[in-house]
């Protein structure tokens, strides 16, 4: 791991004993929801032919979840992905 992912790994850790149970669970709602979005979206690509509404459908799972903390992450990865291209 880098630097930077280790200070905020350790901030994040810190963070999360100050966190109130609301926050913890919606982190974890956020976590769960987005490892599903990503599951489905895997399945969908996984043998390389990939059906536009499938995907699209996939897509949108992911990007429902951008009220939690995974769903930005995830968010923020796609867009790196159109950025970089």
């Amino acid at each position: 791991m880098g630097i930077i992912e280790e200070i905020v790994a350790a901030g994040l850790t810190d963070a999360w004993s100050y966190m109130t149970p609301e926050q913890k669970n919606g982190v974890r709602t956020g976590t769960v929801a987005g490892e599903k979005a990503l599951e489905k979206f895997n399945a969908i690509t996984l043998d390389n032919t990939v059906d536009p509404e499938e995907l699209e459908m996939a897509i949108r799972d992911l990007l429902e979840a951008v009220d939690s903390t995974t769903g930005r992450a995830i968010q923020a990865y796609l867009w790196s992905l159109f950025k970089s291209n």
